[in-house]
């Protein structure tokens, strides 16, 4: 069986992290009791640093407690060499090759306009050195910027080396932006390596199964996040018609979501998006 590894996003990180209950218990201490091996990637560090204190001081706790791996680029380059036997030269090409894959998952333009640098090593004959690699790929992070789903990318290149140099199966806890999402998940069924998503709220679904929450527990919860989170929204997408080629995604309440999941009306799919059972008889 395939060890599987939770890759953590920022935006998941963020919500989870204030998601908390009357004994000021966050959300993601529930999510860390799931058997996975957990991983972000630096540029998720960078990211939630950046935007919120509180989930930044979870982060680093668990990062410095090791149950969470946080992976830099130079450590995947260094899984690349050490998985394939390879030089630095040729390890640098394979990260090329897998970034411009995750790249194409976001837009088509973004590693051709921005990875120039990077792109221009590839008919280096010199040894390439850690330095050069990380300039060269820092010059296109800088281009693409942290809006342009650049901690997506990251994830994808993360995913991408653990499930062919370690042979783990992924599982990627992920934004609530539905385009990166349904992007993702087309990638990884083109691409032939499988990823599973789960969302914030697919994760109140997940607790169920798991019995990681009881139906109190799971609603102590959401009321913090009601509480805390005001400037999220409380209407969660969903998925519908699902045997279209054009699936709908409209909007729930997220109360009448929470209670439908306790009463065993919606599951979860695995691109991280509830439907309701009935979608499944029809």
């Amino acid at each position: 069986m395939l060890k599987k590894a939770a890759i953590l996003d920022s935006d998941f990180i963020i919500k989870t992290s204030l998601t908390r209950n009357s004994m000021n218990e966050g959300l993601s201490d529930v999510v860390l009791k799931l058997p996975y091996s957990f991983y972000c990637h630096e540029q998720n560090r960078a990211e939630v640093t950046d935007h919120e204190q509180f989930a930044s001081t979870w982060l680093d706790k668990n990062i410095a407690a090791k149950i969470i791996t946080c992976i830099s680029d130079l450590q995947i380059l260094q899984i690349i060499k050490d998985s394939y036997q390879i030089s630095q030269n040729t390890a640098v090409k394979f990260y090329a090759d897998w970034l411009k894959q995750a790249c194409d998952v976001f837009s088509k333009s973004f590693y051709e306009k921005n990875y120039t640098d990077l792109e221009a090593l590839r008919t280096k004959s010199e040894i390439i050195s850690d330095e050069e690699f990380i300039l060269a790929l820092q010059s296109g992070d800088t281009r693409i910027g942290h809006d342009n789903n650049l901690g997506e990318i990251k994830d994808t290149v993360l995913a991408i080396a653990l499930t062919q140099c370690l042979q783990m199966k992924c599982i990627n806890f992920c934004s609530d932006d539905k385009r990166a999402r349904r992007s993702l998940l087309s990638f990884s069924v083109n691409e032939s390596f499988p990823i599973n998503s789960i969302s914030y709220m697919g994760f109140y679904w997940v607790a169920k199964q798991k019995k990681l929450l009881n139906k109190e527990e799971a609603t102590d919860y959401l009321s913090g996040w009601k509480k805390n989170c005001k400037p999220f929204e409380t209407n969660v997408t969903i998925k519908e018609h699902i045997n279209r080629k054009q699936p709908d995604y409209p909007k729930r309440d997220i109360d009448d979501l929470f209670d439908a999941i306790w009463n065993d009306e919606v599951v979860m799919m695995n691109d991280g998006y509830l439907i309701y059972k009935t979608e499944l008889s029809e």
